[in-house]
């Protein structure tokens, strides 16, 4: 079994290594991740047991491509307490000299010194949740941020000497229209980023908007205007010289997001904090989960246990799934040869009902024997995703 499950991987790609900081501002309508408000006196506790946690990883000593600080909102960390993860990670990690260095930032929780404090740390790339630029929108889905404090950041770690800098923005915002999508996107083009993450909002379970949809409160766009803004986003970004690698994400050429492409790839990747995930492949195949409960994970390490409360080794078909939904979301898509010869089986005959909703639909599309979602097909991709689990 062993053999089979490694067999059904890619060669092995650099180790990554993410640290969560699930603290924030305030919780975002829509935000359905590991974070909440912090409180006076919380995050020193959570620091340490981060150290605690790192320095005591069974791969300790692994060499590590990819360093990521997401949240939460890891920009309310200032220089001194980043300065201070990265010390526990270079501690423990042999991180490469030209390890990409990641972090997420927050407009509004950014200063000319923290920007700069992180730059001089060796940070290299910033993630930069924008969200909107517009005012009302941003108000609408319960940013604390307004237009001008997201352009005053980016001015702000350019000026910090960051050469490598991302925006997020989401589409398919109540109350958005393919016209202010449009103004959005071409302002945050305008910025000069090297990396765009254009998401499509998702209504999640427990979140502010679920209730709001629920009671019948929430009006979104409809299914032409979906469409419309993701064709926008491919056209715009097209135009600007952007290569569109993956479902959501965007790049100048060489600019791609490593960290990611490395998890899209079925490599190893080791998570630090509440609520993170990793993926080992030896001895065998193993995914893990820490508790999403701060003051638990803070509990379990501080007692010298583990705050892992999921594992699982995923078997062959999982893997199978996983591999299929991966490729699909990247504009490559996959390779139906390459994929039969690792899983033992082409995608049709693994995931049938899969493969029929998407040619039926015409959301899926095979070209020189590389399956590939269509345009429709990405709006509509989990729809196709949920029957290969």
């Amino acid at each position: 079994m062993e053999s089979s499950l490694n067999s059904a991987l890619p060669p092995s790609l650099a180790f990554g290594v993410y640290v969560h900081i699930p603290f924030c501002v305030a919780k975002c309508h829509y935000c359905d991740f590991v974070s909440k408000p912090l409180a006076a006196g919380a995050l020193e506790p959570y620091l340490a047991a981060l150290e605690r946690e790192i320095a005591v990883s069974p791969e300790a000593g692994r060499r590590a491509g990819t360093v990521f600080f997401g949240g939460g909102t890891p920009s309310l960390l200032d220089g001194d307490q980043l300065a201070r993860l990265l010390t526990a990670v270079r501690s423990t990690f042999a991180v490469e000299d030209e390890a990409e260095i990641s972090i997420e930032a927050n407009p509004g929780t950014l200063t000319a010194a923290t920007a700069a404090d992180f730059h001089a740390l060796g940070v290299n790339r910033v993630s930069l949740g924008v969200q909107s630029l517009d005012d009302a929108l941003l108000a609408r889905i319960g940013r604390r941020h307004t237009r001008h404090d997201a352009l005053w950041a980016f001015k702000l770690l350019r000026d910090a000497g960051f050469d490598n800098l991302g925006v997020d923005l989401i589409h398919g915002l109540p109350g958005q229209t393919p016209a202010i999508w449009r103004r959005d996107l071409a302002r945050a083009i305008d910025l000069g980023p090297e990396h765009l993450s254009l998401y499509a909002l998702g209504i999640e379970a427990g979140t502010s908007f679920a209730a709001e949809l629920t009671a019948g409160r929430l009006e979104l766009p409809d299914e032409r205007d979906e469409l419309e803004m993701l064709a926008l986003a491919r056209e715009l970004t097209a135009s600007a010289g952007y290569e569109h690698y993956e479902i959501s994400n965007f790049a100048r050429p060489g600019r791609r997001c490593r960290h990611n492409l490395d998890c899209w790839n079925l490599g190893e990747y080791r998570g630090f904090g509440a609520g993170a995930h990793s993926f080992l492949r030896s001895p065998a195949p193993l995914r893990l989960a820490n508790t999403p409960d701060i003051d638990d994970y803070v509990l379990r390490i501080a007692s010298g246990g583990d705050a892992a409360v999921m594992r699982e080794e995923p078997s062959p078909r999982q893997l199978a799934g996983e591999a299929l939904m991966l490729g699909l979301r990247t504009a490559d898509g996959v390779d139906e040869t390459a994929f039969a010869q690792a899983h033992g089986a082409s995608p049709a005959a693994l995931f049938p009902e899969a493969a029929a909703l998407g040619v039926e639909n015409g959301w899926l599309a095979c070209s020189a024997g590389r399956l590939r979602l269509t345009e429709p097909g990405i709006l509509f991709s989990n729809e196709i995703f949920r029957l290969l689990f």
